[in-house]
């Protein structure tokens, strides 16, 4: 993970911490490196979800790209994975999405595909910072006819559409299924896609108004479907995030399926129809030990990587596996954003000791990533809020902001460890261990 670019791409609140200069340098930063990379005059896609800022971001990236001489192709509203799938389609050197996923309004982001529809890797996006850095110093600045063009695509919809129908080849004949689309990217495409499958549709979450993407509706707020889909008596219930790059599901009886359980089925459907590449499903180490045993008891074979969904999709490509996922709520986003607060509050002098409380996959990724040490991890379900306690004090997580305050653990922390123990050699053992 870089100074800038995290997991998915550059995120803060829009105006403040992702501001207009950062977004035109960011543009300056990625249309130098594709030129230099690529030879050529390069094409950008830029797909946004319903944010109030995606426009006011949109045109200072537009800008600082063009002012480099790339060419920007416009695709409006249309959901993450649709950029991914359609940077390759119109044979585009990179595709841009403007989006900060499942958190709220005030948030957004940036985050870059190459022309492949993969993530950049971390070397070009290490090449993109130190033109941030250095603030574009010395970046010729296109004039005349060598400035980039702006062009609008009204095709992208369908063309992604389409594209889903046909790889679906599917029937959904006779379910009465409800869909929230978190009043984000995903509502045109829902309302194109599940009809034309055969599915009766009951819409929620498809009223944008640049302020309630995610706000009650979505996949962070799955009580909103459940209770839409018992009330309603529907057969289940799906619900996407604000750029629709993740779903959550409920049964007929309002209750969550895991994204664990989904993996399983659809792994064992694509067995039972012989397109299971390798027999194989590839998961990420914090899959539950139910999946593992189904998938033993019925022959399928689990790979396991590290949390992330970089981690899943470089293994299914290295290894040609043909599904692989991981379940929402596996809070790497906030993970790495913990790391970053901590850090500052990591005495040189300590011991590492890690003892994590609520989701392991914090604890198992620090240590991948060399952290000295945690006392505790508690993140809330929805990833956006929670404690990190040190020793040095607390730092509380709301809306992915940190507040600080110097309580010491043995009055702030209110884990079993920490309400046994003061701040004693006993503690720091047990932590040890």
């Amino acid at each position: 993970m870089g100074k800038y670019f995290g997991t998915d791409g550059v995120r803060g609140v829009a105006g403040a911490d992702l501001t207009c200069e950062m977004a035109m340098l960011i543009g300056r930063g990625a249309a130098a490196v594709l030129t230099s990379s690529t030879g050529h005059k390069p094409r950008i896609l830029i797909g946004k979800d319903t944010r109030q800022s995606g426009d006011m971001l949109e045109a200072a990236l537009t800008a600082g790209l063009c002012s480099v001489g790339a060419d920007v192709e416009s695709l409006g509203v249309v959901p993450t994975p649709a950029v991914a799938y359609l940077v390759r389609k119109y044979n585009a050197d990179a595709g841009v999405v403007i989006s900060a996923s499942h958190n709220p309004m005030e948030f957004n982001g940036i985050k870059i595909f190459a022309g492949t529809g993969y993530k950049l890797p971390d070397e070009v996006e290490n090449e993109i910072e130190a033109y941030i850095d250095n603030k574009c110093a010395g970046l010729k600045l296109a004039t005349g006819d060598d400035v980039g063009r702006v062009t609008y695509r009204t095709d992208g919809i369908k063309d992604y559409t389409d594209h889903l129908y046909e790889s679906i080849n599917g029937n959904l004949s006779g379910l009465n299924v409800c869909i929230d689309c978190a009043n984000g990217a995903s509502a045109a495409v829902a309302r194109q896609l599940f009809p034309r499958l055969g599915a009766k549709c009951t819409f929620i979450g498809v009223e944008p108004d640049g302020k309630n993407i995610n706000a009650g509706v979505g996949s962070t707020h799955l009580d909103n479907l459940e209770k839409a889909v018992i009330e309603g008596g529907f057969d289940c219930g799906i619900a996407f995030d604000g750029d629709a790059d993740r779903c959550l599901a409920c049964d007929e009886k309002g209750q969550e399926i895991d994204g664990d359980k989904v993996i399983a089925l659809l792994a064992m459907n694509m067995k039972e129809k012989g397109r299971l590449d390798g027999n194989t499903a590839v998961v990420t180490v914090m899959s539950n030990l139910g999946l593992h045993e189904y998938c033993r008891e019925n022959g399928l074979d689990l790979v396991c990587t590290a949390v992330g969904d970089r981690h899943v999709l470089e293994k299914m490509l290295a290894d040609g596996f043909a599904i692989g996922g991981l379940a929402v709520g596996e809070p790497t986003e906030v993970m790495y954003r913990i790391i970053e607060a901590v850090e500052p509050y990591m005495p040189a002098h300590k011991p590492r000791y890690l003892m994590g409380v609520g989701t392991p996959s914090n604890i198992i990724e620090a240590v991948a990533r060399g952290v000295d040490f945690f006392d505790c991890v508690m993140p809330s379900r929805n990833g956006r809020h929670g404690k990190l306690f040190t020793w040095e004090g607390t730092v509380n997580i709301m809306n992915e902001k940190y507040i600080t305050d110097d309580r010491p653990i043995s009055e702030s922390c209110n884990c079993p460890v920490c309400r046994s123990h003061s701040r004693s050699e006993e503690h720091t053992s047990e932590l040890q261990s």
